[in-house]
């Protein structure tokens, strides 16, 4: 059927059907996948089969892009998404692309402008689909463009790109008059067919990017190569030329056009743009020389024994070394080098910022052991890549991390290797890396379509998960979404403070029909439950989306609380998961589904805490604790009670006093336990130490204490994502934790000191075992603190870089829940 904007002059064929054969030869294959043995499995690399994401990035082309989204969701290819993102428009496009929002193959973001390398980065971060390609505002898909190049994909395994022919219009959509453009190309001009080159041998060496508008590359490889070059100029030429040399592209095969390319007038302005895309494609050239040289270079993989193991009995056998080859002489100038190690041995690598930086990092997974959870840290590096054998495991990494995941039961591994590894080597090298501000693109809510969403919690009373909450309705109303917050159980201090900020408050318990009836009237649009599995069947019925929030690693649950969150598992649509520990722990002990998991870390009060007086502030605290200058002072900020472990912190403090006499002890939160705190003031006077203990009790502006104190400390058995944590570490004071939560993502912060707990992994703690734990004082824990304090004692007070600051402040970490949201509702 025509579509708008098609050239007048265009023959009848401009419509033609794909080759029938091939079409076949892809429907035979997908009907019998036992075929397809040794293709890269999508599930297995954290994509959906058989979706294909198109990315539509958009810059003040408000008057073009209607038709272009129209043209991407008329495709005969059922299986798509299509990712807007509205790279800084200033022309009104809000109304356009309001117009669309409904259709729920569509997602839109707006960042501040970016220019097109960053736009399709963003946008390509969101692509979930087995098979990807973008487009333009101004250009136009034929009907059955995605289904032919996905037949294209699918018949040849081996083939990582496809490309085809187009149309070339001008502004008024008719046949390009000019026949200067891409002579060499069409045949007859008055027709408007580009006819390209069958083969892609010549694209890295001549310089001409003839590929054209007309794509399709498998979701992988553009994991594996990562994100679009902003330093070259010619953004799609440079990612051709990176695919073409390190896998495969073929042309289609047939003469089918299936897409209108715009080229606008031909005015100076214009010659003037043709002249510094030429200078840019010059400098490409000279770029890729250097580029097809470190291509060149032998591979070599430095691994560990498992991972050599791994790798030998995967066929992999050939360029292969031992780890201490990788400090040769020479070895990472004259080799394309990579370090890969099993994911036990990864444990090791937290601290070596070598690893993942200038030397890619290839860590493989064996489905037992350690898990993608237990090294997050060393996963969120740049130049790291995963290796997984099931869906399982590559849903963990992708639950934690953005780092490209392999189907290691690939027959294509081998090559996936060696084009991550070079790819990424040169850009260790060559790539300028800025610690700018990339936040995520906003979600887009159309402008009087406000959604509500139901905040609810089975009590609501004062502390960390009551903080979140009111912070998350925060920035959800300030996002374009409406909260409500639902409290079915007690409420607190922190009731009065969620209506404070202006948020609507509901409560009394009510049953499955009072429920419904709440969704049905308020015209709920999503549930977001926090420590509550409430309703989860009504929401599913009425086609609610229904999201968990994991605030921690919930060690105290017992059998039947277990049960309940498992049947509650099927109709969940999400879980925020706060750390990858929580993940570890819904994952592994209570059995939650792993493709679900979105990583949401809590955020802080930023404002609070630039805004102290730190000199004034700092003197006038000191002289309440009694604290000379030169002593050292140990913050604990948190609420005195078991889990806490303010026991075996004093004991460590006795420790410390032995090595540093004029120490200071303050303790600041609400006694929750009465019994423990009891306890904590006799274990005090046994050890003969408190009068260097301060128990300052709770303080509703705790800021100013970061600043007063020296080291902040906390021996918490267990934790989820602490405020506590983060607003030490926004402050910049030394921190010595145990490896608990999120605390142990921070492992690489210079000036965080981390000290392993005295059970070992989360996962070992269970409702029958945590009162032994918190209950159980004295042995190495204490020892081991103590060590770890000392060590935080003797180093500086140091600001996070801007890039990690920005992130810990509550209205960008909570802006990811109404992204979240935002496309849960569509």
């Amino acid at each position: 059927a025509p579509v708008e904007g098609a050239p007048r002059a265009a023959p009848a064929r401009e419509t033609a059907v794909v080759a029938p054969a091939l079409v076949a030869q892809a429907e035979e294959i997908v009907a019998a996948p036992t075929r397809l043995r040794g293709a890269m499995r999508p599930e297995c690399c954290a994509l959906t089969p058989g979706l294909v994401s198109v990315v539509l990035p958009v810059y003040n082309q408000s008057r073009l892009v209607g038709a272009s989204i129209e043209s991407v969701l008329a495709q005969t290819y059922p299986q798509l998404e299509l990712i807007v993102i509205d790279d800084g428009s200033t022309d009104g496009i809000e109304e356009v692309l309001a117009r669309h929002a409904g259709d729920r193959r569509l997602r839109i973001y707006s960042q501040p402008n970016r220019g097109l390398p960053g736009a399709l980065t963003s946008g390509f971060a969101r692509a979930r689909g087995e098979f990807w390609t973008w487009t333009s505002a101004d250009n136009l898909m034929a009907p059955r463009h995605l289904e032919c190049l996905v037949a294209k994909l699918r018949a040849e395994p081996d083939l990582g790109m496809t490309f085809a022919d187009y149309w070339v219009i001008d502004d008024r959509g008719e046949v390009l008059a000019d026949r200067s453009w891409r002579a060499h190309n069409r045949p007859d001009p008055e027709s408007g067919e580009v006819r390209l080159p069958r083969t892609t041998e010549n694209l890295n060496v001549e310089q001409d990017n003839f590929i054209g508008p007309c794509f399709l590359y498998r979701g992988w490889i553009g994991r594996l190569l990562g994100g679009y070059s902003p330093s070259v100029g010619v953004e799609d030429y440079d990612y051709w030329m990176r695919i073409n040399a390190l896998f495969s592209i073929r042309h289609l095969g047939t003469d089918d056009l299936l897409y209108r390319y715009r080229v606008h007038d031909n005015t100076l302005s214009a010659r003037a743009d043709v002249h510094r895309i030429l200078a840019k494609v010059e400098h490409l050239m000279r770029h890729e020389q250097e580029r097809a040289a470190h291509y060149r270079k032998r591979l070599r993989l430095c691994a560990d024994e498992a991972a050599s193991q791994w790798l030998r009995g995967r066929g992999i056998s050939e360029d292969i070394a031992g780890l201490d080859e990788l400090d040769r002489p020479k070895m990472q100038t004259d080799h394309a080098v990579a370090l890969v190690v099993s994911a036990s041995a990864a444990r090791a690598l937290e601290r070596d910022g070598r690893a993942g930086n200038e030397v890619p990092l290839i860590v493989a997974f064996d489905g037992e052991g350690t898990t993608p959870y237990d090294i997050a840290s060393v996963l969120r590096r740049p130049y790291v890549m995963a290796l997984v054998s099931t869906e399982r495991d590559a849903s963990r990494v992708a639950a934690v991390s953005a780092a490209p995941i392999v189907d290691a039961e690939s027959a294509q591994l081998a090559s996936a290797i060696g084009g991550f590894v070079r790819n990424a080597g040169f850009l260790a090298r060559s790539e300028q890396r800025v610690d700018h501000d990339d936040r995520p693109p906003a979600a887009f809510i159309a402008p009087g379509r406000r959604p509500r969403v139901l905040l609810q919690a089975d009590a609501f009373r004062q502390g960390g998960m009551e903080n979140v909450m009111i912070n998350v309705a925060v920035t959800l109303r300030d996002a374009g979404i409406d909260p409500l917050l639902l409290v079915q159980g007690g409420t607190g201090p922190a009731r009065a403070h969620a209506e404070a900020n202006g948020i609507d408050v509901c409560d009394g318990v009510l049953n499955a029909r009072g429920y419904r009836k709440l969704l049905d009237d308020r015209r709920i649009a999503l549930i977001n439950a926090h420590y509550s599995t409430f309703g989860v069947e009504q929401a599913h019925a009425a086609g609610v989306p229904f999201v968990q929030t994991i605030h921690n690693a919930y060690v105290w649950l017992a059998p039947e609380s277990i049960e309940a969150y498992r049947r509650a598992d099927p109709l969940t649509s999400a879980y925020a998961c706060v750390s990858a520990t929580v993940a570890k722990y819904a994952d592994c002990v209570i059995g939650l589904d792993p493709r679900k998991f979105r990583s949401v870390p809590n955020g802080i009060d930023s404002a609070s805490l630039d805004a102290v007086d730190v000199a004034s502030e700092r003197a006038r605290l000191r002289r309440r604790w009694g604290a000379a200058e030169r002593e050292t002072v140990f913050l604990n900020v948190a609420s005195i009670l078991a889990t806490k472990a303010q026991i075996p912190l004093v004991e460590a403090f006795a420790r410390v006093l032995e090595q540093r006499p004029g120490g200071r002890l303050v303790i600041v939160g609400t006694p929750m336990e009465p019994p423990y705190e009891h306890r904590l003031r006799e274990r005090m006077r046994e050890l003969g130490v408190d009068s260097r203990v301060t128990i300052a009790g709770y303080d509703s502006d705790v800021a100013p204490y970061y600043y007063a104190a020296d080291v902040m400390v906390l021996p918490s058995h267990w934790e989820g994502w602490s405020l506590a944590f983060g607003e030490a570490l926004y402050a910049g004071i030394p921190i010595v934790s145990t490896r608990v939560g999120a605390a142990a993502e921070f492992s690489c912060v210079a000036n965080v000191v981390l000290v392993d707990t005295n059970f070992g992994d989360v996962t070992a703690l269970n409702h029958e075992n945590i009162g032994h734990v918190v209950n159980h004082h004295g042995g190495e824990f204490p020892i081991r603190f103590a060590e770890g304090m000392l060590r935080a004692a003797a180093l500086r007070r140091e600001p996070p870089a801007p890039k990690l600051r920005a992130s810990l402040r509550r209205e960008s970490a909570y802006r990811r829940y109404a992204d979240l949201f935002a496309d849960l509702i569509r």
